[in-house]
């Protein structure tokens, strides 16, 4: 998958030759491509997401962030099983549990963006 079409304003990237991390601006959104920008994707980390905002003042095992005083939790690698290599949110979809995995930065911000209407930003 192109990740020039995953990506929303307000994500975080790294520059590829400097690592310097730098939020995705609608001008970048438009020049990445045509430009050959070179940037990475940030893998989803106990640090990142500390300095996304989430906490680890729950049942071990999970994190999560306060939205509008509800919680939005998210369960660490493996706590589901061996399989479960990422972060993930778990969610329950016609009487089944569900879950969906975030390997990097960009995809949690987008999926929470989507799910509560607020972005995910550096704290």
């Amino acid at each position: 998958m192109n990740l020039e079409k995953t990506l929303m304003e307000g994500n975080l990237l790294i520059h590829a030759f400097t690592e310097q991390v730098f939020d995705v601006s609608i001008n970048d959104l438009m020049d990445m491509e045509e430009l050959n920008i070179k940037h990475q994707p940030i893998k989803l980390t106990k640090d990142w997401l500390e300095k996304l905002g989430f906490n680890w003042d729950y049942q071990r095992g999970y994190c999560g962030i306060d939205v509008n005083n509800s919680d939005f939790v998210l369960t660490e690698p493996l706590k589901m099983g061996e399989w479960q290599k990422n972060y993930a949110f778990e969610y329950i979809a016609g009487g089944l549990s569900k879950f969906v995995e975030f390997e990097f930065v960009h995809s949690i911000q987008n999926f929470f963006f989507a799910i509560n209407g607020k972005k995910l930003n550096l704290k």
